[in-house]
């Protein structure tokens, strides 16, 4: 919802402008009397560091004891792709994906576990030596009830 406001130049009370400026507020149930009573409370871990060879072995690169609210963000910073497994709890089906050189993706979970990662051989040439190398960071959504 939009509400569009004029604003006219008054000087002593007195319109003194020939235009009217007009600008666009937000209107929002946040702008209501029902304002959320929790608000996200975000923290990040330390950054993650991917390097593993090109051998399609799954490595794990981090892991919850707890389940965590939450995101995984994944950046390829190589020339390989990374398939992406992200467990979660509660016996929910994992989040998987290819991340393609130069790319990132972000997972979102309530139930995050854990992640691994591993080096896929046949978009990357094993011949070649060459590694996956990306970065990941996990992001902690606690919310803090006002």
């Amino acid at each position: 919802m939009y509400n569009n406001v004029n604003e006219r130049n008054l000087e002593r009370g007195k319109d003194t402008s020939d235009s009217t400026k007009v600008r666009t507020e937000v209107c929002s149930f946040l702008n209501s009397a029902m304002k959320p009573r929790c608000q996200p409370n975000f923290s990040e871990l330390a950054i993650l560091n991917i390097d593993q060879p090109c051998d399609n072995k799954t490595r794990t690169y981090w892991q919850a004891a707890d389940p965590i609210n939450g995101f995984v963000f994944i950046a390829n910073k190589g020339r390989c792709a990374i398939k992406v497994i992200v467990s979660q709890f509660d016996d929910r089906t994992p989040l998987i994906d290819t991340i393609l050189p130069c790319q990132s993706k972000l997972f979102s979970s309530t139930q995050l576990k854990g992640f691994m990662a591993e080096c896929i051989s046949n978009v990357c040439d094993p011949n070649e030596n060459l590694k996956c190398l990306g970065e990941a960071i996990v992001i902690l959504n606690s919310p803090q009830i006002m």
